[in-house]
């Protein structure tokens, strides 16, 4: 599988999807700060999925019917929040 991790992606989740041999390009190591029109034209220039933790691409990709492979949201939140939980209960 193809995957495009917006900046705001863990390094964390980037490094072991890499270690699980999945073909991964990390906007924050090729080029931190671009727009997201830019992240969704290298996405869509390699046939990647982008995977991110910014609604916005919902916006530009659904509302806006820009052309994507696919799009994967990645909300932490509630895990951060139960993982949280468990390490001070």
């Amino acid at each position: 599988m193809k995957l495009l991790a917006d900046e705001g992606v863990d390094a964390a989740i980037v490094a072991r999807l890499r270690a699980d041999g999945h073909d991964i390009v990390y906007v924050a190591e090729l080029s931190p700060g671009i727009t997201d029109d830019a992240v969704l034209e290298l996405a869509n220039a390699d046939e990647r999925i982008l995977m991110t933790t910014d609604k916005d691409f919902g916006e530009l990709v659904f509302r806006l019917r820009r052309a994507m492979v696919g799009v994967r949201y990645i909300n932490l939140t509630r895990f951060a929040r139960r993982l949280s939980a468990k390490r001070y209960a």
